[in-house]
């Protein structure tokens, strides 16, 4: 900002010198460069592939642009590329793969734009980062093999089209608290469209219940359950319990620093909690 208002002033002051002085005083002057203060110090966008996959690199942070088409089997994005982290999916980057069968997402990924997935039909398995707060427009959508997905506990809100065409869908785990709302995406959208709703399992924090089974959409299910492999308990308000501190872990059994930062549900000592 600094460069550039010193650049306004050299220039206004130009414009007030050749305004007063003669043209005969100017005629050989050597004027000074001034492209330097106009120079924009940001990273112009770099474009490579790592392995299968193609990316973009932008304000040092990566975004997964495409896929090869013959990728097949398992496919794993790393967490860095180049040494920058990989935050973000693109529009479609993984879509129409027919050969995939399980996507594993690291947890610096934070965004996931539309499409991202659909048309993947071999696909079965998907395992999104708890930072994901929002789940876009036909995010599965045509996803005829996906027999099962996790819902993170960040997530606030879901497209309606996200899941459309999932025929095969047999259980669904929300695991946020409250239970997300749906967002109109599209023109005649319709929730969870060839879903089977009244064989596809819907799986919601311990305490929940009640709260999926009057929310819109979530109600829709006719088979609603409470998770509970192990106790639940309560609230966690403190990092420290009998003087030991505590180590917070993911449902995945990834460990955290720290205190969550979000509320969702955590293991702790081997049992889940509502971090709230």
């Amino acid at each position: 900002m600094l460069k550039f208002k010193h650049a306004i002033a050299i220039l206004l002051c130009t414009v007030l010198l050749l305004g007063t002085a003669p043209m005969s005083r100017l005629a050989g002057l050597e004027w000074p460069d001034l492209s330097a203060l106009f120079t924009v110090n940001a990273k112009a966008e770099t474009y490579g592939t790592y392995g299968v996959l193609r990316y973009r690199i932008s304000d040092e942070e990566v975004t997964i642009t495409g896929c090869d088409y013959t990728a097949a089997g398992e496919l794993e994005i790393p967490d860095t590329i180049e040494g920058y982290p990989v935050t973000s999916i693109g529009v479609g980057a993984l879509g129409y793969l027919p050969g995939l069968t399980s996507i594993t997402i690291p947890d610096s990924v934070t965004s996931i734009d539309e499409g991202a997935f659909s048309g993947c039909t071999g696909l079965t398995t998907v395992t999104i980062p708890d930072g994901i707060t929002y789940i876009p427009s036909g995010l599965f959508s045509g996803c005829t093999g996906l027999t099962s997905v996790v819902i993170p506990g960040n997530v606030t809100a879901i497209a309606m089209t996200s899941f459309a065409n999932c025929t095969g869908l047999k259980t669904i785990e929300c695991r946020a608290i409250d239970p997300p709302s749906f967002v109109y995406d599209a023109t005649g959208a319709v929730l969870f469209y060839n879903v089977d709703l009244s064989s596809c399992k819907l799986i919601v924090p311990k305490g929940c219940l009640a709260a999926y089974q009057a929310a819109y959409g979530w109600k829709e299910f006719t088979l609603i359950e409470e998770d509970e492999p192990t106790a639940i308990h309560g609230v966690i308000s403190e990092v420290q319990i009998n003087g030991d501190v505590v180590s917070f872990y993911d449902i995945s059994g990834r460990k955290l620093n720290g205190k969550p930062a979000q509320k969702g549900v955590y293991i702790v000592n081997g049992k889940k909690v509502a971090v709230k």
